[in-house]
């Protein structure tokens, strides 16, 4: 397993500058750096091209990737979206979002240094997410793949995973995907399910979970979607 640590694209240019409150700064970059828009997407294949070349094969886990949403020069809700777009589609075993700071008030913000980093912010009567929180209970992801994963596809309403079986995968092995069709397809909408022929699904919608066993022979190539 290859765990790769903070990944604070653009952000990381800041460890001296964005995250401090310094006036003019966000004035002064926003004047160098280019609007990101959908640059996450090519943030993330960089990194896995990066980390490939060191681990052929191993699983990889990024620690932390994250935007500040103070800098308005940036469009971080979807920086951080096509970031995760980008390393599932790069097949990353898994990642985690940076971060969160419970201790968070609107006068210390984080509690350290005036940073203001946290993914949630307090409102009356608790917290509540900030637009670049990817929440792990709505968008939908791939759990786990009963064979060797090829490719992985999300986006809001729909997640795909194709892989190869193999002839070592356990008959009791499932491909599991986490869909909460609620959150996907908004309320009273329902999810679909599309598989290759020899994949059968089950959707568990209280769980939110579509879980597939195999019957297809080793060696095939199969692929399930989940979508609105």
């Amino acid at each position: 397993l290859l765990v790769l640590g903070t990944v604070d694209v653009l952000v990381a240019l800041g460890d001296a500058l964005l995250f401090t409150p310094l006036v003019g700064v966000f004035a002064v970059l926003s004047e160098v750096l280019p609007l990101l828009g959908s640059g996450g997407a090519s943030a993330a294949s960089d990194l896995l091209s990066t980390a490939a070349s060191s681990a052929v094969g191993a699983p990889l886990f990024v620690g932390e990737f994250g935007c500040y949403a103070a800098a308005a020069f940036l469009d971080c809700p979807a920086f951080v979206r096509d970031m995760a777009a980008g390393l599932d589609a790069g097949l990353a075993a898994g990642w985690t979002q940076w971060d969160y700071a419970p201790q968070w008030t609107d006068d210390l913000k984080d509690g350290f240094n005036l940073e203001d980093l946290s993914v949630t912010e307090g409102v009356a009567g608790g917290y509540a997410a900030r637009a670049a929180f990817l929440s792990a209970s709505e968008r939908p992801h791939v759990r786990a793949v009963a064979g060797t994963p090829s490719a992985v596809t999300v986006a809001q309403g729909s997640a795909t995973v194709t892989y190869v079986v193999g002839s070592s995968t356990a008959a009791a092995a499932t491909t599991d995907i986490f869909f909460n069709q609620t959150a996907a397809c908004g309320a009273g909408a329902a999810a679909h399910i599309a598989t290759s022929s020899g994949v059968t699904c089950a959707f568990d919608a209280s769980h939110s979970l579509v879980s597939c066993t195999n019957s297809a022979s080793a060696g095939s190539t199969v692929a399930v979607q989940v979508y609105c």
